[in-house]
């Protein structure tokens, strides 16, 4: 199916701050090349701002910032983009502006990174009134310019990539008469384009007649990076340009220009008290190198310089970081610069002195993660022979078993900061486990003392995942259990599964995100805590087994962190290409989405995940799931109250419920006005939806395994 596209010029933008990953632009030559842009803007500018917050102007690289004046109409800053960066994200009722704007350049290079939800709703990249030129991504089912006529690209909405990261690049050449759209370096489409001026009021996110966020015409969506250059880059240019931003943003394109990359950045320590960083092999850019090492406490300290400036294409630090504490986590940098002098490349990592070694147990009973003996957290889990994997902060699982000692053999994956895991014995103090690696490891448990008892049971659960890498398509954050060590002679049974079954999909509040506060706290995976949320702790009052599914920025129709798409299209689905078995039927699903989304589409997004999963009414598409509940919550802040509402009127189906949580949770009771704080989880919000949840329960019939339910 072919598509028209219109481009004015409205961008809106996701900000995406990358933790341990920077490969930064300088502020006057992206790519290296000889011409700055006149307008660039940079998540990476966005200082001093915490998930979520609103964004009233953005610091521009170069060029005026663009500010907003209307309150009700700020975008959000956001964490976790590509390549871990911050970026702004739009709903569509938002944007940002400015009037300082100004180039008579006639012809035009514009470079933005950022990903558009659909090609349904509109997505306006850029607006000057002065010249009216406008560029969009989407409007009314095309996408182009605005010269003074309205200029349409043919090509299917699938080349513009919904829902993914991408580079879109104008090249818009008054000269040649010509203006062509290319999508991560592919051109996607052309048609004439006309000299035009910039100037005047000048908008990202919405159109110029709506400057102030009021009308129509803003963008949903997210933008991490945008740069706007007078005149029509060379085609060396335009792979430099595009090729640096492929490289900052971990981009697979068509771009040439590679600009400055390098091999990981490693610091393995080899003592308790020294580490000696090393990168691997650089690329692009012009030879010679140099490269200077350095190391700080956390992530934005103060870096210590490592020895001198070394000048290897494979360069290791000529000095050791030395003096350091044992068991503590150092944050090495590596900065490269090559013979131009131009853009800079820069890689942080996290690393971890080494202390006192992890004792094992002695050799004796091996158990299998998917011995029968298992309970587990339902809509979660794959189970095999070699392992039960997960990417969801708050899946568990437990066992009962005898023997003296107990060893949690487990991967970690790839992504850091590293996933952490709680787990218990009898009900007793949780241990906490948090990874200085990646891989195979094991954890040996400590049990009570003094206890008499010759069976224990046991208790693990994923405390955290980071929500700035790739949760979704790569699983880097994965947390696979594959298996147990027990002492000789050790056995294992099974615990007593509890009554009822719940499927609870949510967004960053149901996966625990900052729980645990923020200021100070450098590490998403340290401040967030699935143990003290609302989410899990409703299964131990309503003795119920509780699958929760939640990631940051999701919602019904929005994609969320670490690139896991919306409910929509994901909630039959344990990640990427693996489906969510529903063999056990869930006795009730509670949703707690739509805070993150512009409500338009609301209504047909929970009709097809509610028919989709199932229920006794018309519409149902899996009768196999006849009779489970489902209690859409109003988001705990009052988001998309109305669309939520309409939503489940719309079935008239006494199996589908809305939850009014009004006096649930007030913003003050989070450090951000956003995040709940634990405590306010565990002694507010999990009574009370508890409370709500328990009416539904009430008519259920829960008989274990596979269930059917009377009404």
């Amino acid at each position: 199916m072919n598509y028209n596209f219109r481009f004015r010029l409205h961008p809106w933008f996701l900000v995406f701050v990358a933790l341990f990953l920077v490969n930064t632009a300088h502020a006057q030559n992206l790519g290296g090349i000889g011409s700055p842009p006149i307008w660039h803007l940079r998540g990476d500018d966005i200082t001093g701002q915490g998930d979520n917050a609103p964004v009233s102007s953005w610091a521009a690289n170069v060029g005026p910032t663009p500010t907003q004046d209307n309150t009700g109409k700020f975008p959000v800053y956001k964490t976790g983009g590509p390549n871990a960066k911050p970026f702004v994200s739009f709903s569509g009722t938002q944007g940002l502006y400015t009037a300082a704007l100004s180039s008579s350049a006639g012809s035009y290079s514009i470079f933005s990174v950022q990903r558009i939800p659909d090609t349904t709703t509109n997505h306006w990249l850029f607006d000057s009134q002065t010249g009216r030129f406008v560029a969009f991504l989407w409007h009314t089912a095309s996408s182009g310019w605005f010269d003074g006529g309205f200029k349409y690209v043919n090509n299917t909405s699938a080349s513009l990539q919904p829902g993914s990261w991408v580079i879109y690049e104008f090249r818009l050449d008054s000269t040649g008469n010509s203006g062509t759209l290319y999508v991560n370096g592919t051109a996607v489409g052309n048609t004439v384009f006309a000299s035009r001026n910039v100037g005047g009021t000048t908008a990202i996110g919405n159109a110029y007649d709506t400057a102030t966020g009021n009308g129509p015409d803003c963008s949903a969506g997210d933008v991490a990076e945008f740069a706007l250059y007078a005149g029509v880059l060379s085609t060396a240019d335009r792979n430099a340009v595009g090729g640096t931003l492929a490289s900052k943003y971990g981009l697979t394109t068509a771009y040439t220009g590679a600009g400055l990359t390098s091999g990981a950045i490693t610091a393995n320590a080899t003592t308790t008290t020294s580490i000696t960083p090393q990168l691997g092999t650089i690329t692009g850019g012009t030879a010679p190198y140099s490269t200077v090492f350095s190391y700080a406490t956390s992530t934005n300290g103060t870096y210590t310089q490592i020895g001198t400036a070394v000048a290897d294409a494979n360069p290791i630090a000529n000095a050791a970081a030395s003096g350091l504490s044992p068991n503590t986590t150092y944050y090495f940098r590596a900065v490269v610069t090559d013979s131009t002098g131009g853009t800079p490349l820069t890689i942080t990592v996290p690393s971890t002195t080494t202390g006192t070694p992890l004792t094992t147990a002695a050799a004796g009973v091996t158990v299998a993660a998917n011995n029968a003996a298992w309970v587990d957290s339902p809509y979660n889990w794959l189970v095999s022979a070699g392992g039960a994997k997960t990417i969801c902060a708050g899946a568990y699982r437990r066992i009962l078993f005898t023997g003296a000692t107990c060893q949690v053999n487990l991967t970690i994956g790839s992504g850091t900061p590293y996933s952490q895991l709680w787990a218990r014995i009898d009900g007793g103090s949780w241990q906490q486990y948090t990874p200085s690696a990646s891989g195979a490891q094991s954890w040996t448990l400590t049990l009570p003392t003094p206890n008499t008892a010759t069976t224990r049971l046991l208790e693990i659960l994923v405390k955290s995942t980071t929500e700035g890498q790739d949760r979704w398509t790569a699983q880097t954050t994965a947390v696979t259990i594959t298996g147990l060590t027990l002492s000789a002679g050790g056995t294992v049974s099974a615990p007593a599964r509890r009554k009822y079954t719940i499927f609870i999909p949510g967004d960053s509040i149901t996966e625990g995100v900052r729980t645990q506060g923020l200021t100070g706290i450098a590490l998403d995976t340290d401040r967030n805590d699935a143990l003290n949320t609302y989410s899990y702790r409703i299964g131990e009052l309503l003795n119920a087994e509780v699958g929760v599914v939640g990631y940051g920025g999701t919602g019904f129709q929005k994609s969320g962190s670490g690139n896991v798409p919306a409910l929509a299209t994901s909630y039959n689905l344990l990640w990427a290409g693996q489906a969510r078995s529903f063999a056990i039927v869930p006795d009730l699903v509670i949703y707690n989405l739509g805070a993150n989304e512009n409500g338009s589409a609301i209504l047909s997004q929970v009709t097809s995940i509610v028919n989709g999963i199932g229920y006794t009414g018309t519409g149902n598409t899996n009768a196999g799931l006849n009779g489970t509940r489902h209690l859409i919550l109003r988001p705990f802040g009052g988001q998309n109250e109305a669309n939520l509402i309409a939503a489940v009127n719309s079935f008239a189906h006494p199996n589908i419920v809305y939850g009014n949580t009004f006096t649930f949770w007030s913003s003050s009771e989070a450090e951000d006005g956003l995040h709940p704080y634990g405590w306010a989880h565990v002694a507010n919000l999990a009574p009370k939806v508890s409370q709500l949840a328990l009416s539904l329960l009430r008519n259920a019939t829960a008989t274990g395994g596979t269930k059917r339910r009377t009404q």
